[in-house]
């Protein structure tokens, strides 16, 4: 999110950035994002129903952000054989280089950079990545590759900057990213073609009508998949609906999330696909609670900030 306004708007309007943009197109074209159009929406809205990122997870950011004049200094040293320069902000409060054009009043979005060759025009967006997962930038069959949040991200930057000059517009988004578990930097490039003018215009007006629709007019999104809105959902549930009498199907995804639950960091993916299979579970019966009669599990619930909890049952002496 970004909190920079255009004049003509309201001082107050929110105005959609490259992760909000990425999270709207990708829900709305099945590809993979770390968030999905509900948190968007949420967060400008009902920001109390967010529930506070994992502590890892804002570890990882935070060295991100410290790793990025790092990553910029080595760009900078790769780009000067060419003749090209990377630009990033002075201000070292700000989230990046501003991106605002004066036709868009419903959007910027905050590169990490601009490249400029000899002639003072940006001719690529920069973007600096760390990564936890450097395979994702790989296909299957070893081929490099951008995560599809990541490309689409890069691209409404790459888009904003287009309109911005649009006499001699920047045609290419170059990425520099650190594998952090592989202490290794990869390059990657986008370059602007009829595909991506093609993606463009689909995405454009779909982000825009969405953010008029959900973010300037507050209407609430449909509910989607993510784990957040799914676990949300169920806490508001009336408590004094009955319990989900649990079977055999209902004890086993208990006990897989205990078991990927116990192996600790190691079974994290493990884990996360045991609560989505329990939240499902719990979603398709419409009800908040399941509880065993018999078995090593005694009760599956959702506590009022959506958090997820498995009792196990007390071994008789």
């Amino acid at each position: 999110m970004v909190s920079r306004y255009h004049e003509g708007m309201s001082k107050h309007a929110p105005m959609c950035g490259g992760t909000a943009a990425a999270a709207v197109w990708c829900a709305h074209v099945g590809a993979p994002y770390y968030k999905g159009p509900w948190a968007v929406w949420a967060a400008h809205h009902a920001p109390q129903l967010l529930q506070r990122p994992k502590l890892d997870v804002e570890i990882a950011f935070s060295i991100g952000l410290e790793l990025e004049p790092m990553l910029a200094r080595r760009m900078q040293a790769e780009l000067a054989p060419q003749g090209l320069t990377l630009h990033r902000t002075d201000d070292p409060n700000a989230l990046g280089v501003l991106l605002a054009p004066p036709d868009m009043p419903w959007a910027c979005g905050h590169a990490d950079g601009l490249i400029y060759d000899g002639s003072g025009w940006p001719v690529a967006v920069q973007e600096l990545k760390t990564s936890r997962q450097g395979r994702e930038w790989w296909t299957d069959d070893g081929q490099p590759c951008v995560p599809p949040g990541y490309e689409v991200q890069a691209l409404f930057y790459l888009y904003l900057a287009r309109e911005i000059w649009p006499s001699d517009p920047p045609d290419r988004i170059e990425f520099i990213v650190l594998d952090l578990m592989g202490c290794s930097t990869m390059r990657r490039t986008i370059n602007w073609d009829s595909d991506k003018q093609a993606t463009c215009a689909a995405m454009i007006p779909h982000v825009q009508q969405w953010w008029q629709r959900h973010i300037l007019d507050g209407q609430e999104p449909p509910a989607d998949s993510s784990e957040l809105c799914q676990a949300w959902y169920l806490s508001q549930l009336p408590k004094a609906k009955p319990a989900l009498e649990g079977g055999e199907i209902e004890q086993e995804a208990a006990l897989a999330y205990l078991a990927a639950r116990d192996e600790g960091d190691a079974a994290d993916k493990a884990k996360t696909r045991a609560r989505g299979a329990l939240l499902q579970i719990l979603r398709g019966h419409d009800t908040d609670r399941i509880s065993f009669e018999t078995g090593p599990v005694k009760s599956v619930s959702i506590s009022a900030s959506g958090s997820l909890l498995v009792q196990r049952r007390k071994a008789k002496p």
